[in-house]
């Protein structure tokens, strides 16, 4: 159950609702020496980079154009979030590309104070920047990525999002091999002896 503030109670009841997007994104990838790297974006949907209180900062230059409402799947109910980003200059495909599946994924909803007051010590017309008085939409993983060129030219990338439930029902081929399975899981070594090649085994026969 999301938790929600009294003031975002208040802001939503109120006759007039401003909303803006926060989108935290971490990408692991596995360097030379076999060490895991973390790059984690932070984007948000307003006209200026922001500072949030327990979050940190927010990059504005980013291209992110929406958030499509969630869906719940038909077989278990999960979450799905779909982020459409515009990235003419491909500059995520390449943390697409190596690390996209998997990768944790969080949305948060921030509120404009549309009050005539001071609220949480921000005045009218300021978005309020702090965790508390935010709501947790989206907490899940990155499933699948696409790109797509609209009618106007525009480069278009779509990150879908989905709770790990979302796995019960999706048949998805994943690469065998010890650096792919240490690229998501940096701890998991399950694939290590997949590729060894056979040896000869001798097999003791009757009784001992």
């Amino acid at each position: 159950m999301r938790s929600v503030s009294p003031i975002v109670q208040s802001l939503i009841g109120s006759d007039q609702m401003s909303v803006f997007v926060l989108v935290i994104m971490t990408f692991t990838n596995m360097s030379l020496a076999g060490v895991p790297e973390y790059t984690t974006v932070k984007h948000c949907n307003l006209p200026y980079d922001v500072e949030v209180a327990g979050l940190g900062s927010f990059s504005a230059a980013n291209g992110l154009k929406s958030i499509d409402a969630p869906n719940l799947s038909s077989v278990v109910d999960r979450e799905a979030y779909k982020l459409i980003y515009e990235d003419l200059d491909m500059s995520l495909r390449t943390m697409l590309e190596n690390n996209a599946s998997g990768a944790p994924c969080s949305v948060y909803l921030g509120f404009v104070n549309t009050s005539e007051g001071t609220v949480a010590g921000y005045e009218p017309g300021e978005p309020i920047l702090n965790a508390a008085h935010m709501i947790l939409a989206y907490r899940g993983i990155v499933d699948t990525y696409g790109y797509t060129i609209d009618d106007d030219g525009e480069v278009l990338v779509s990150i879908e999002c989905s709770s790990p439930m979302a796995d019960l029902d999706m048949k998805r081929t994943i690469m065998s091999t010890d650096s792919m399975q240490r690229g998501r899981y940096p701890a998991d070594w399950c694939f290590r002896d997949l590729h060894v090649g056979s040896a000869q085994v001798q097999l003791l026969w009757g009784k001992i």
